[in-house]
């Protein structure tokens, strides 16, 4: 099986998927090989990708707060979610940090946010805005539970609000960076390993046949976990040390190079 994530990694810069990738995938996918999407995207955001490489397998969706089968029908599979109260409190937190930090919350495939936050979300392709809700305020949302909440805003801040959630609720919050200016949280001890467990034992796959390939700091919990890791040229530093090898940029096809190396 082969785990990989979107941004900075399959998709290029501009958002597409290059000829080189594409064939690459559908050659592992006639050698029996198990493609997996594994990405902090929700699935409005994932689904086209999903289509375009003519997968069939379930997605790792929201930094593997959700598993879905795209079907049709669509089924979810897995479903971890942060509590109401425990969201609204860890935006409590970002708000005395920097009240007008762009925050956004995600419950299954519905992307809601605040007056604060529509700059940020149209700048934003990975939030997949097909869907997005503006409301006046993420108050009456958090009466039920939240697949994931997103803060964008500068690198410094968020580092800030990590810090203060770290030391303040680390057993209640997973916590993660997709981008350096986007702070994902959602329930503690979510990553994409765990939805990528859940689908490798669907399909009898240990974890030593898995190869995962990634960009991210978000993708450092799958690479922990897969039998062989593969970092991107333009991965975060700490992504690359982690990684057992290291392939071209999200430009440069390093999707195709690591499949035709190692899914033979």
């Amino acid at each position: 099986m082969v785990g990989v994530d979107l941004d900075g990694t399959l998709l290029r810069g501009d958002d597409s998927i290059s000829t080189g990738n594409l064939d690459a995938v559908a050659g592992a996918i006639r050698k029996g090989v198990k493609v997996v999407l594994a990405t902090a995207r929700p699935a409005r955001g994932a689904l086209a990708v999903h289509r375009k490489l003519g997968l069939t397998t379930p997605m790792v969706l929201h930094n593997g707060a959700m598993v879905l089968d795209p079907g049709p029908p669509a089924r979810v599979l897995l479903h971890r979610t942060l509590p109401g109260p425990m969201a609204r409190d860890v935006i409590a937190v970002a708000r005395k940090l920097d009240p007008y930090l762009a925050i956004g919350v995600e419950q299954n495939d519905q992307f809601s946010f605040d007056g604060f936050a529509a700059t940020a979300v149209r700048g934003e392709p990975s939030l997949g805005q097909t869907g997005a809700n503006p409301v006046g305020s993420l108050e009456p949302l958090l009466n039920r539970p939240v697949t994931k909440l997103v803060v964008l805003g500068r690198p410094e801040v968020l580092g800030k609000l990590q810090m203060i959630l770290q030391s303040k609720a680390a057993d209640k919050v997973g916590l993660s960076y997709s981008h350096e200016h986007m702070l994902q949280i959602v329930a503690p001890g979510t990553d994409k390993s765990q939805g990528l467990a859940f689908v490798a034992e669907r399909y009898g796959i240990a974890p030593d046949r898995v190869m995962v390939i990634g960009d991210a700091p978000n993708d450092l919990g799958m690479m922990r976990w897969a039998g062989l890791s593969v970092a991107m040229g333009n991965a975060w530093a700490d992504v690359r040390a982690e990684a057992d090898m290291v392939v071209g940029t999200n430009d440069e096809d390093g999707v195709a190079a690591a499949i035709r190396l190692f899914c033979k």
